[in-house]
């Protein structure tokens, strides 16, 4: 299971709100091509450990750091782990300033293998995860929401 984040127009948004339908298409395209690399985060198999630092629990925690990852409103067709989720521009704009108001040691102190493990945290074996490698991911993670806030955008979000 992978997570990808696409950074949207407003207007893009509202026409997809209208044809949900037609949301798969921002991350699977039919011509086998991904978002532009300056709108588009993968953040593979990491998503669910940044999650858990960002919020210091599994599923749930409190916005703005829950809606970075797990949040948002639901849109479109379920991939398997449910429908592809978005979040406004002003969810976005929350999102990024907390994300560069709160220092990364405070995320990374929860880094804790054992209770990320117990905590089921997917995809487990995280004693065997660099924390070196979490921060590249949480720093790329604030990355791409300060730059979708600085542009206006909405973010969608799939877990496929």
């Amino acid at each position: 299971m992978t997570c990808n984040l696409v950074a949207i127009t407003s207007d893009e948004l509202r026409a997809l709100v209208r044809n949900p339908n037609r949301v798969l298409d921002v991350f699977f395209p039919g011509d086998g091509t991904w978002p532009p690399a300056e709108h588009h985060l993968d953040l593979d198999k990491m998503w669910h450990g940044l999650h858990y630092l960002l919020t210091g629990t599994a599923w749930d925690g409190e916005p703005p750091f829950s809606l970075a990852i797990l949040g948002g409103t639901e849109i479109g067709e379920d991939t398997g782990y449910g429908p592809p989720r978005y979040l406004t521009s002003e969810e976005v704009a929350q999102v990024a300033a907390a994300l560069d108001e709160t220092p990364h040691d405070a995320f990374m102190a929860r880094f804790e293998p054992p209770a990320m493990n117990r905590a089921e945290v997917y995809s487990g074996g995280w004693e065997h995860c660099d924390s070196k490698y979490m921060r590249e991911h949480l720093a790329r993670l604030a990355s791409f929401y300060r730059k979708a806030a600085t542009d206006g955008r909405a973010v969608l979000i799939c877990l496929s």
